[in-house]
């Protein structure tokens, strides 16, 4: 709240724009996939030309003259590879962040289908827990699929050992610190969650 002239304010955060968000970066994955396809045509007659040409040359006698057009032609081969390569992170960067924010989107409404499973990692037994089977703390529509996914296995491990192990006053304190303050860096969040889904590999609709 914010006092102004005698009245309290308040200040609501702004929702972010998940729907949006998505349609944008799938738009822009889809405009770099179209550029990727025509480098990768070009990177391909490029080739071919160059192959072709350093053939010719080859039979005609291999003189520095004729050498150099073929020399050329490789070397924009190789910039060609390495600009497609720059554009197919770009592709995959748009997919991950339209991964995270149709997520998001089902965080918000509980569309428990659109998200990933919520199963205990391999390891975890949960027989003998006091209070995991009561709660549900796992599988579908439990906490820890509203909470993940964990984008590596070690990850997955140590967000499920937070749910099933009461912290020390300390660190609940700290945790609670850490996400007052997160809680504004939405962009951020939401970044930080696409490398994540980079780093599972996860290319998924």
């Amino acid at each position: 709240c914010r006092h102004r002239a005698g009245s309290v304010i308040a200040l609501v955060p702004t929702p972010v724009p998940y729907a949006g968000n998505a349609a944008r970066h799938a738009q822009d994955a889809e405009r770099d996939s179209q550029l990727s396809r025509r480098i990768a045509h070009l990177r391909l007659a490029t080739f071919l030309i160059a192959t072709a040409c350093l053939l010719w040359t080859l039979s005609r006698g291999a003189t520095p003259v004729l050498v150099v057009p073929a020399v050329l032609l490789f070397a924009v081969f190789g910039v060609l590879v390495a600009w497609h390569a720059r554009v197919d992170e770009r592709v995959a960067w748009h997919d991950a962040l339209r991964i995270v924010n149709l997520r998001a989107m089902a965080r918000r409404v509980r569309d428990w289908h659109a998200l990933p499973s919520g199963d205990a990692p391999d390891g975890i037994d949960l027989t003998d827990h006091p209070y995991a089977l009561d709660l549900d703390l796992f599988g579908r529509a439990s906490l820890f699929q509203w909470l993940g996914p964990g984008a590596t296995p070690r990850g997955r491990t140590t967000l499920a050992t937070w749910v099933l192990r009461p912290a020390p006053l300390v660190e609940v304190v700290e945790r609670q610190a850490a996400v007052r303050e997160l809680a504004a860096c939405d962009e951020w969040r939401l970044k930080l969650e696409a490398h994540g889904v980079l780093a599972a590999g996860a290319r998924q609709n």
